[in-house]
């Protein structure tokens, strides 16, 4: 369905606290809600395991963040020098 826009994907309209977050898996392109038990932090960065397909792809922070997501306290002693 090409132009439809997916319900909370915040590049089309901003993300309200308590909404669920929706992305699109960068691996098998299926429209997903994104669930806090499937982020990992790596390396400071958030990877998300799809549910449908079982891949990992980045996410944007805020979307951990939101999500429950808190960065390793190694990687916030680092941001502060």
């Amino acid at each position: 369905m090409l132009g439809a826009v997916p319900q909370g994907e915040r590049r089309y309209k901003p993300h309200a606290d308590g909404d669920p977050i929706d992305a699109v898996c960068r691996s098998c392109w299926t429209h997903i809600q994104l669930l806090a038990e499937r982020v990992e932090i790596i390396e400071g960065r958030a990877w998300y395991h799809c549910q449908k397909c079982e891949q990992s792809f980045l996410i944007r922070w805020d979307d951990a963040v939101a999500l429950g997501a808190r960065r390793p306290p190694d990687e916030s002693r680092r941001e502060r020098r």
